[in-house]
C-alpha cells in the first residue's frame, strides 16, 4: 500500500540524514537510550508499588509465592486493577479482609480478572440456586471458580441434572470444584462405577457429592 511505502521511504530518508550527520546520529541514539531507560525506570517504580500494595494493603505474607504463581501480577495497575478487584471481593462477595490474602494466595490470578466477568459467574451461580450467603465460603474454598467461563460450567450442570441431581445449587455449594470437572473424563466414569457398586446411586450422589 502507498502509506506503507511512504513510511518506509521516510524512515530511509531519516536514516540517510543521520548517516550524513554524526552529531545528529549520536543525539538520536542518546535520546533513544534515555527514553528506554525512562520506560524501564517507570516500570520498576510501578512494579515496586504493586509489590508494596500486595504486602501492605492486601496483606500478602508470602509475596514470593504469589509472584511465582502469577508473575504478571507485578505488571497490573494498582489503582485500576488490583485495588478495585480487592474491594469487589470484600464489599460485594463479603470476603473478610482477614481472608482476602489467603484467597489470593490460593489463586492470585484473581487480581487480573475483569470484575464484570466475575459478576457474570456470581449471577450464574445464583441462577443455579446457590444461596447468596454461601458465596463467601464457596469462593474462599475455591477462588478459581470466579475465573471460569460459564460455557465450560454448563455441560457439568446439565450432566448433574441428567443423573438426578435436582438441586444443583446445593450440590455446588457442597462441592464447588465440581463445576471445573470434565464430564467425559471424571464425572461419567465415576458415575458409571458408582452405579455398579450401589443399588441407590442417585441417593448416594445426592448425599455425598464429594464422591466426584
Amino acid at each position: 500500500p502507498a502509506s506503507i511505502s511512504a513510511a518506509r521511504q521516510d524512515a530511509a530518508e531519516k536514516s540517510l540524514a543521520l548517516d550524513d550527520d554524526p552529531i545528529a546520529e549520536a543525539a538520536f541514539w542518546s535520546k533513544t537510550r534515555e527514553e528506554r531507560k525512562n520506560r524501564i525506570d517507570e516500570l520498576y517504580r510501578n512494579m515496586t508499588r504493586t509489590a508494596l500494595t500486595l504486602r501492605n494493603e492486601i496483606g500478602t505474607t508470602d509475596l514470593g509465592k504469589v509472584i511465582s504463581a502469577y508473575p504478571s501480577v507485578l505488571l497490573l495497575d494498582v489503582d485500576r486493577q488490583i485495588l478495585p478487584v480487592a474491594r469487589y471481593l470484600m464489599e460485594e462477595l463479603d470476603i473478610m479482609e482477614g481472608d482476602l490474602a489467603s484467597v489470593l494466595h490460593l489463586y492470585p490470578m484473581l487480581l487480573g480478572k475483569d470484575i464484570i466477568e466475575m459478576e457474570r459467574v456470581v449471577g450464574y451461580l445464583l441462577s443455579l440456586g446457590v444461596q447468596e450467603d454461601d458465596l463467601p465460603s464457596i469462593f474462599r474454598a475455591f477462588p478459581a471458580l470466579l475465573t471460569m467461563k460459564i460455557q465450560d460450567m454448563q455441560p457439568v450442570v446439565e450432566y448433574l441434572q441428567s443423573i438426578g441431581v435436582e438441586d444443583v445449587g446445593v450440590f455446588v455449594t457442597r462441592l464447588p470444584p465440581v463445576l471445573g470437572y470434565s464430564v467425559e473424563k471424571e464425572l461419567k466414569p465415576k458415575w458409571q462405577f458408582l452405579k455398579t457398586v450401589s443399588m441407590h446411586a442417585k441417593f448416594e450422589i445426592k448425599k455425598f457429592p464429594a464422591y466426584f
